[in-house]
């Protein structure tokens, strides 16, 4: 795999790690002759020296490493990232708030970042596993210490996996980074625009007569469609609390997906924080709750 050198320094390094982790698993030495700079490549070799330096140090029976033949974890603000698997047994963080099971080695791997919110960002990720993208998010760094926004995090997915409808974006797995331990899920990335940026395209365009009739059908469908993601939501206890037209993504194949559930409230809680526990709401086939998004 040759590195194209006219390419952005991000992009180059992040093919440069798929070069290097392709020769690891075909057996061999990963070298310049797969092309890329050579700044960029005395980056990774320095990296590697100095991780292999503290692997020397690291005391005998620790609890999470990574075997010599694995690629290093490298920082997660760059792309390329990959994660190795702790050696310590699968076991869960108190409270029950996330399944701490090492994620398989290598799995994924960050190839852009595509999005950063309030606590959170969101990178569109390869899962080696099932061969597929996905969208990973986890906390933004600078939150990364921060008990409350890790909390809400914690919850968003918590909440955001239970509700299962065909309008609500499905979350894959919830576990965590096996070197510091800041939690991450993975979810379906869905290719679109905000029902806000359809809006606006259709309205544009209507004065000018360029609108089909079908334009409008596309939207007040989307319109039902989301309707229906909230009413399945209020059915199992759940207000979204940031529901808007930013929040609705149309995929390119008729999907209407609500996303951003980190506002949601769970009725019957004491108080509107998330708490520590596992996020459980109501039972398929109870009665709906009677409640309004604000």
């Amino acid at each position: 795999m040759n590195v194209e050198n006219s390419l952005p320094p991000d992009e180059q390094f992040a093919t440069l790690l798929a070069a290097w982790d392709e020769a690891l698993a075909a057996g061999t030495s990963p070298g310049p002759a797969t092309g890329g700079s050579p700044e960029l490549w005395g980056r990774l070799e320095r990296g590697l020296a100095c991780l292999q330096r503290l692997q020397r140090l690291r005391p005998h029976g620790g609890s999470a490493a990574c075997s010599a033949a694995d690629t290093p974890r490298l920082d997660s603000s760059v792309p390329g990232e990959v994660h190795c698997s702790p050696a310590d047994p699968p076991r869960t963080a108190p409270g029950g708030t996330v399944n701490d099971a090492a994620a398989p080695r290598r799995r994924y791997t960050l190839t852009r970042l595509h999005a950063t919110g309030g606590i959170g960002r969101i990178w569109l990720a390869y899962d080696r596993d099932l061969g597929r993208e996905v969208a990973l998010k986890e906390l933004r760094p600078e939150r990364s210490d921060d008990r409350g926004f890790a909390e809400r995090f914690l919850h968003e997915a918590q909440v955001t996996g239970q509700l299962e409808h065909p309008g609500i974006v499905p979350v894959y797995e919830l576990t965590r980074r096996p070197g510091d331990r800041q939690p991450f899920y993975t979810m379906r990335f869905i290719r679109g625009r905000p029902l806000t940026a359809a809006v606006r395209a259709y309205h544009d365009e209507r004065p000018a007569g360029r609108a089909e009739p079908l334009d409008r059908v596309a939207l007040l469908s989307a319109f039902v469609a989301t309707c229906n993601a909230v009413a399945y939501a209020h059915s199992r206890g759940v207000i979204h609390r940031d529901l808007k037209g930013q929040n609705v993504v149309l995929g390119d194949f008729g999907e209407v997906v609500v996303l951003d559930w980190g506002f949601a409230k769970v009725l019957d809680r004491a108080d509107d924080s998330p708490a520590a526990a596992p996020v459980v709401l109501a039972a398929e086939g109870d009665p709906a709750t009677r409640c309004k998004d604000r």
